[in-house]
């Protein structure tokens, strides 16, 4: 990247994957004249539905991972109690729910899905059809709204709720490198946390565990690290994390 210049570039658009800090830090250098805007969106809400300009001086980060701002126009966002669809007050973490004209209007032939993925509820004496997102987040009291992963990233060890996203962040943070946190239940039916990273060395295993020592308590560090060259990727170029816990498996077969 650093052969390369793009100083003539003025806008800059960042999306697909959750964008982090490393990775706009090196966006800058490429691009100094650059506005660079975060977009976020599902598929179900024609993909992109909110965005969020980076300020380099004072960014809007959780986990490492940058804002993703305020809705489009014709959409809205709320934050709800994934149990009870109750909206939660500002700052505390649920579901992100989406409504609004890009919202589609539901699956293919597949009415069981939609029920649970597409719900009518009244939120500020307003009744609307919302897409049930499954991603984490929070509003902040500049009506910014915060990604802080999926809830299917969400796992129950030693009686502690863990973020899995908070050790992948930790991970990168530290080693600058690819890692997904995976929840695996062992042969006596207890769920521990892998660690896979995306290289051969595998002499990294006990630095990473020691660095993680020093950051997290006890319960978030990974039981085991597994290595892969090349981490797969799903057809929207994103890591297949569905294969990489396939993979696991099967590695702790042998």
């Amino acid at each position: 990247l650093s052969r390369l210049d793009f100083s003539h570039v003025k806008f800059c658009i960042v999306s697909g994957e959750a964008t982090t800090y490393d990775l706009l830090e090196r966006i800058e250098v490429l691009m100094p004249n650059a506005k660079i805007y975060n977009y976020y969106g599902p598929t179900e809400a024609t993909i992109y539905c909110s965005y969020h300009l980076y300020n380099e001086t004072k960014p809007k980060l959780y986990n490492g991972m940058l804002a993703i701002g305020k809705s489009f126009k014709g959409i809205s966002f709320e934050i709800v109690n994934p149990d009870t669809l109750i909206k939660v007050e500002k700052g505390t973490k649920g579901e992100l729910l989406i409504s609004g004209n890009q919202v589609t209007k539901g699956y293919l032939n597949l009415p069981e899905k939609n029920k649970v993925s597409f719900v009518r509820i009244e939120i500020n004496g307003e009744s609307k059809i919302y897409y049930r997102s499954g991603d984490m987040c929070y509003e902040d009291d500049d009506n910014d709204f915060y990604y802080c992963g999926r809830f299917d990233n969400q796992v129950k060890v030693q009686g502690f709720r863990i973020e899995l996203s908070e050790i992948e962040f930790k991970v990168l943070e530290l080693f600058k490198i690819n890692n997904v946190a995976i929840p695996y239940t062992n042969k006596t039916d207890t769920v521990e946390i892998v660690l896979v990273v995306e290289t051969k060395n595998s002499y990294l295993r006990e630095e990473i565990i020691q660095e993680l020592k020093n950051e997290l308590p006890l319960y978030m560090i990974p039981a085991k690290i597994v290595e892969i060259q090349d981490f797969p990727l799903n057809t929207s170029s994103k890591i297949d994390r569905v294969k990489l816990k396939e993979y696991v498996i099967e590695y702790f077969k042998k």
